[in-house]
């Protein structure tokens, strides 16, 4: 028990006043909250403010795999994006289109990154791109 109030401690204590943090903050409070009465004999494992408690607990565990959960999805949304910008695809030096395909057409072709072709102001191919 006095280790669950030090850790309980511990985590409110760390992250007091950092706003992104607030879920570690809150957990630390309640597990020491918990804890605490339970200890010193005021409260018992059953009575309504140790469950209550628990309960607190339970939301905000939930709370932070949610958001663990959110941030992990955005990373992979970013990573899927900087490899879609840095596939390779092919232009021609008088042409107004990239493609996925070399050859698509007539023409000569040189490869270069979408997102350098992207920024060359052209568009995608209608026939290997578009499909």
């Amino acid at each position: 028990m006095e280790q669950m109030m030090y850790y309980g401690w511990l985590l409110e204590y760390t992250y007091e006043g950092d706003t992104e943090k607030q879920d570690y903050y809150t957990l630390g409070q309640d597990a020491e909250q918990l804890v605490k009465y339970v200890y010193r004999g005021t409260d018992t494992a059953d009575s309504d403010s140790t469950t209550a408690s628990m309960e607190q607990i339970q939301h905000t565990i939930a709370a932070m795999q949610q958001g663990a959960a959110e941030q992990t999805a955005q990373q992979s949304a970013s990573t899927d994006t900087s490899k879609e910008n840095s596939r390779t695809v092919y232009i021609t030096k008088t042409g107004k289109k990239y493609h996925y395909a070399n050859p698509c057409g007539k023409g000569t072709y040189y490869p270069c990154s979408l997102a350098e072709a992207q920024s060359r102001g052209l568009e995608p191919c209608g026939k290997c791109v578009l499909r």
